[in-house]
């Protein structure tokens, strides 16, 4: 049986996750980025077991073009080009990862 995060509940995180960037839009961006990767180890941690590696990472590509599209909104002069975002900012937020091991438990017990 393999698991999945429903999509009622992923499009309600996503929304919620782009409110929250909308309200930091003009903080700063290290403290911004500090928050999202607390954000994201939470959901990671959550939904992060055995054959929701699609659905975790997913969550990852959107919240990363969010935080994009949310940064180059803040003025018109100096936006990020995709390449110096992903250098700078995309390298140090949180990558994916399967916290809980489903196997692996019910072979344990």
């Amino acid at each position: 049986m393999k698991r999945k995060t429903s999509r009622k509940k992923f499009r309600a995180k996503v929304q919620e996750m782009k409110q929250w960037l909308r309200k930091r839009m003009h903080c700063k961006v290290t403290d911004t980025i500090k928050l999202l990767n607390i954000k994201l180890v939470g959901y990671y941690r959550y939904y992060g077991i055995t054959d929701n590696t699609n659905s975790i990472r997913r969550f990852y590509e959107i919240i990363a073009r969010m935080l994009y599209k949310t940064l180059n909104r803040r003025t018109q002069k100096n936006k990020y080009s995709y390449e110096e975002f992903y250098n700078k900012i995309q390298k140090q937020m949180i990558k994916p990862r399967i916290y809980v091991d489903v196997v692996k438990m019910s072979y344990e017990m």
